[in-house]
Order: structure tokens, then sequence, then C-alpha cells
């Protein structure tokens, strides 16, 4: 279930991010460096979109990791929990990691789905 969240969220960045980035790139082909200010603003937007989404995926990352990590610690220390249980969870590592890359990949695709909503409705 989880690996195929993250596949569809790679397909999903994979076809967006080519067409954000030919959007933006005829954009100031078509114009001089010099610039207006709304060529000013959206090369300030284009860089800290990319900061914003590096913060945002760090974060859900984080707390993913925490929620499993809470998950894990819970199952240890209960004296009712089975062997089983801790067993399970470190049987189940490639899903953890899918996990947590899913939750690390929604920030990127959010701003990438919204780049070529609003690029396109500019006419750029």
């Amino acid at each position: 279930m989880t690996s195929n969240r993250l596949a569809k969220q790679l397909v999903d960045l994979g076809g967006l991010a080519p067409e954000v980035i030919a959007r933006r790139m005829a954009y100031f082909a078509t114009g001089s460096f010099s610039g207006s200010s709304g060529r000013r603003r959206e090369l300030t937007r284009m860089t800290s979109e990319k900061f914003e989404a590096a913060w945002l995926s760090w974060m859900a990352m984080g707390m993913e990791l925490a929620q499993i990590q809470w998950s894990a610690f819970s199952w240890t220390w209960s004296i009712w929990a089975p062997t089983q249980n801790r067993q399970d969870l470190l049987a189940r590592y490639d899903q953890i990691a899918a996990q947590v890359a899913a939750a690390g990949l929604v920030p990127y695709v959010r701003i990438a789905k919204g780049n070529r909503a609003r690029l396109s409705r500019k006419g750029r």
C-alpha cells in the first residue's frame, strides 16, 4: 500500500517537474534578465519554495519517524506484547522506509502541482 503511494508520488513528480521547469525557462527566455518586478518575484518565489519544500519534507519525515519509533517503543516496553510484534517491526523495514519517503515527497508534489496550475493560468 505505501509503496504504491510512493510510486504514484514519484510518477506525479516526474511528470510535473519537467513541465514546471519548461514553463519557467520559456518565461525567462522571452524577456531580458534585467527584469521587471514580475520576473524578480518569480525568481524569488522559485528559490524560496525550494527551501519551503525541503523544510516541510524534513518535518513530515521526522513526524513519520517519530510515530514509527513511538509504536516500536510501546511494543518493546510493553510486558504484554508478544515477541512476534518486535520481530514483525524489524521485518517491516522496507515498508517503513517507503512510508517515510512517501511522507517526505508530499510537500514537493503539492508545490509542483501548485506551480503547474499557477504558471499555466498566467499563460506562461
